[in-house]
């Protein structure tokens, strides 16, 4: 099963200020200065799988975004799950851009695949999704395509532990503060903790001077 998706948590930010990065805390949290002289942590990996997400779902959505695979694709499923794959199995699957044509016994060619998992394992997608929708009594097309879309968004992220130098770390935030929620992932993490100048005077108890 994926994971849950889009959940929706508080922004840390009122704003998408402006941020510029000064430095990276244990190769995975991103130090950034805001313009009204607080500061924010940005997880990084967090905000690569936000990116990620809305780059693959605007992609997604265009009606041209499917076509054959870049190498001929055959899937070959157990039996039992063949049993399974109902003709309304495999209109869901259309739904989510895949269309498949029987290939033999138990076999499977895959005809048409979204145009943004090619950018990712192709065979390692398709056989997600099938065995997703092969397993589940009830299913929506496309809360199955999203969350095919976040677990890959999630895959193709730049980890924890990575070390970025500052023109990477300002890209990241750049694009992350132009994406439609860029205060949460796919999964519901949050991508941004901020502290205001008063949060920061509190702490050192200069309130009052």
């Amino acid at each position: 099963n994926f994971p849950q998706t889009e959940s929706q948590p508080t922004p840390t930010l009122k704003s998408n200020i402006g941020l510029r990065a000064v430095g990276q805390l244990h190769a995975t949290y991103i130090i950034a200065e805001d313009e009204n002289g607080g500061f924010v942590l940005i997880d990084q990996h967090a905000a690569a799988e936000r990116i990620n997400y809305e780059k693959y779902k605007r992609l997604a959505s265009l009606n041209d975004y499917i076509s054959a695979p870049l190498v001929p694709l055959i899937i070959d499923i157990k039996p039992s799950d063949d049993a399974l794959l109902t003709s309304e199995r495999l209109d869901v699957l259309k739904q989510t851009g895949i269309v498949l044509e029987p290939f033999g016994l138990h076999t499977y060619k895959v005809i048409e695949i979204p145009v943004w998992a090619k950018e990712t394992d192709e065979r390692q997608y398709v056989e997600q999704l099938l065995d997703d929708v092969i397993h589940q009594d009830k299913f929506d097309p496309v809360k199955i395509r999203d969350e095919a879309i976040a677990s890959k968004s999630c895959k193709r992220s730049l980890k924890a532990n990575q070390k970025l130098g500052l023109l990477e770390m300002q890209t990241l935030i750049d694009t992350l503060l132009k994406c439609d929620n860029p205060y949460a992932c796919p999964h519901g993490r949050p991508t941004i903790v901020s502290f205001s100048k008063y949060d920061l005077e509190k702490m050192f108890k200069r309130t009052g001077f």
